[in-house]
């Protein structure tokens, strides 16, 4: 699936709304159907917006974010969104497809941005994990963005930016589990 910034939202609320329907696997022929609850999100980095606002979605009962961007006004110098079209081409090839006017509307701030809406976002069901170190997306907007909608916020002095791949780390794991549990 080809996913643009303009329908990243729409594609995950496309697969929520597929929970629960029988799907046919093209490779065997078999029918499966996969439960429709609960579901958790995980997102992070760039990715960080679409989870944070599928938050206010029904179905969605958990979302943890590993150092989300909460805010594409704010200056990121390693990774800066401006030239970002070109990266995402140069690393991805055709798998992202973003309208190179993408960048200006992120820039805006009034688009795909969660600090601009707030009120879009349920604080209540949000776990961001962040590290104070990260040179990528900076912490104390991320900080006062958990405090302002309410969500819980796991600071750590090192570890830098990172992917999805870091709930895997036993310390981000173990807080996550114990989370679900008290969550439920």
């Amino acid at each position: 699936t080809v996913m643009t910034w303009d329908r990243t939202i729409d594609r995950i609320e496309e697969v929520l709304n597929a929970l629960g329907k029988p799907l046919v696997s093209l490779y065997e022929g078999r029918e499966y159907t996969v439960p429709s609850e609960p579901v958790y999100v995980f997102v992070a980095s760039f990715g960080g917006p679409a989870g944070l606002f599928l938050s206010k979605d029904a179905r969605v009962e958990r979302v943890f974010a590993y150092s989300p961007v909460v805010d594409w006004r704010v200056p990121m110098p390693k990774e800066p969104v401006k030239g970002f079209t070109k990266m995402t081409k140069l690393l991805y090839g055709e798998a992202y497809r973003i309208d190179p006017k993408g960048e200006a509307k992120l820039l805006s701030g009034t688009f795909y941005n969660p600090a601009s809406a707030p009120y879009e976002i349920d604080g209540s069901k949000v776990h961001i994990f962040h590290a104070k170190d990260d040179d990528i997306v900076s912490f104390d907007p991320v900080r006062a963005f958990a405090k302002q909608i309410g969500a819980q916020l796991t600071a750590y002095t090192k570890g830098g930016h990172g992917g999805t791949s870091h709930f895997m780390e036993k310390r981000i794991w173990k807080q996550i589990m114990t989370d679900l549990r008290s969550f439920s």
